[in-house]
């Protein structure tokens, strides 16, 4: 039995609404929302509101997933969900860009 979990994403540019605030675009990067994957693949999310500062919690582990406040939502480049051990597969493209992120 195979615990591989996978999250695919394929953005359209200049595709007028339908995001849902699914990726952030600034300065030509892209932004995913750290809890909406996160506890998609079973991960527990914490916020530490003294700080300001999101964590990923593994048992007694605090993983630092600091990334863009966004209307109240974290948001990480693309690359720091490999600080979780997944892996990442990016295509950027002329008419769309994909990203598939794999949570072993």
């Amino acid at each position: 039995r195979s615990n591989l979990l996978v999250w695919h994403l394929i953005i359209v540019k200049n595709c007028a609404g339908g995001r849902r605030n699914l990726k952030r675009s600034v300065w030509n990067i892209i932004y995913l929302p750290l809890r909406q994957i996160c506890e998609t693949f079973g991960e527990e999310v914490v916020w530490d509101s003294i700080n300001n500062k999101a964590f990923v919690v593994r048992g007694s582990e605090r993983i630092d997933m600091t990334g863009m406040i966004i209307e109240g939502k974290t948001y990480l480049r693309i690359r720091d969900f490999e600080k979780l051990n997944y892996k990442i597969d990016y295509i950027g493209g002329q008419e769309y860009n994909s990203v598939t992120i794999v949570k072993n």
